[in-house]
């Protein structure tokens, strides 16, 4: 009976709206005008169709906003994976600079050391050198007083030496000379020996 449907119809339309059951609304105005369709009441059937017409107009206005903002939230989401992406590969590439950075620091640290200890042993080896050759200078001045003393021996021994020889030669020259009487002669050897 589409007559006492009708205003039961209505009680529904205005519950489901109280309660905010916008889609449960729209299939009670699509019966609602399939009432008034069977009752052959087409001007009412218009007007509430209109109602359906605009309440099905909103409903897909407002699921093409919800899908927009749907759309919205993904592409918010999808820039926030990029940045997170970019972020991942910057502070990828960071830290490669920063292991290149610390690799280098270290061979630098570890050629640093290598020339500190070599400077160390050449230093080292260079006051070896100096003490070498002081040792040297020093063996040569000595070699050289040692060369002097030998000479200055030599020179004495032979003045040493060659002075009682002269005495001797000359004594000895002396004795052969004949012209020297025999008595004086007697005393030269004593003088030659004292």
């Amino acid at each position: 009976d589409y007559e006492r449907a009708l205003p039961l119809y209505d009680s529904i339309i205005s519950f489901f709206r109280r309660a905010n059951f916008s889609d449960n609304v729209v299939l009670t105005l699509k019966d609602k005008i399939a009432a008034y369709d069977s009752l052959h009441k087409y001007k009412e059937a218009y007007e509430t169709y209109k109602e359906y017409a605009t309440l099905v107009d909103s409903a897909r206005i407002k699921n093409i906003s919800n899908q927009i903002e749907d759309l919205e939230i993904q592409k918010n989401v999808n820039q926030l994976i990029i940045e997170k992406t970019s972020l991942e590969l910057d502070l990828a590439k960071n830290k490669t600079r920063l292991f290149f950075i610390f690799t280098l620091f270290l061979i630098v640290l570890s050629i640093s050391v290598f020339v500190v200890f070599r400077l160390g042993k050449t230093k080292k080896l260079f006051k070896e050198l100096q003490e070498s050759n002081r040792q040297v200078v020093i063996a040569k001045a000595k070699a050289e007083e040692g060369e002097k003393m030998k000479n200055a021996f030599i020179k004495n021994m032979c003045h040493e030496v060659r002075t009682p020889l002269n005495a001797i030669n000359g004594f000895s020259e002396l004795i052969t000379n004949e012209e020297i009487p025999l008595e004086e002669k007697k005393e030269f050897p004593f003088n030659i020996f004292f």
